[in-house]
């Protein structure tokens, strides 16, 4: 059997097989809200095959899953996130994080557990809720350096 006769069908199960390993992904935490409001944050889900949407599940990371990487799990207002899944103003997928009262901790950082049927996850984020106020470079230009000259010597007579 010669190369040729390999091509297409060594084409075709390249291409079935890229399709399964299509995997559903997690974006970066973007917080919406600011620091003493109800926490409002989106997680962008990045490409996911047919149906994977419709099935997934997210909510906060059991004990369990804090311990394996080493985190404590939430205590306080951050042990009771809420999350569902919806579209952002530009219709795209993401997970919405929130909390039903006043959030007033400043960093936050906790695991996501993802079911989608098909396969899970579990991700850790962490999001600053009320980044600090940063001013705005003031640019000006360079002034030429001052030079003091001296008055001109002259020697006694």
């Amino acid at each position: 059997m010669n190369i040729r006769q390999l091509q297409l069908p060594l084409a075709l199960a390249l291409a079935l097989g890229a399709s399964s390993a299509q995997a559903l992904g997690l974006g970066q935490i973007e917080v919406k809200s600011g620091l003493n409001q109800p926490l409002v944050a989106e997680i962008p889900i990045l490409p996911a095959g047919p149906g994977e949407l419709e099935e997934l599940e997210v909510r906060l990371a059991s004990p369990e899953a804090f311990a394996r990487v080493g985190l404590e799990p939430p205590v306080g207002l951050a042990a009771n996130l809420q999350m569902s899944v919806g579209r952002n103003a530009a219709g795209q997928p993401v997970i919405r994080v929130t909390t039903p009262n006043r959030f007033d901790e400043p960093f936050l950082t906790f695991l996501i557990e993802a079911d989608w049927g098909r396969g899970s996850l579990v991700r850790e984020f962490s999001a600053l809720v009320d980044p600090p106020y940063i001013a705005p470079a003031v640019i000006r230009p360079m002034a030429p350096p001052a030079v003091a000259t001296a008055p001109a010597y002259v020697p006694p007579v």
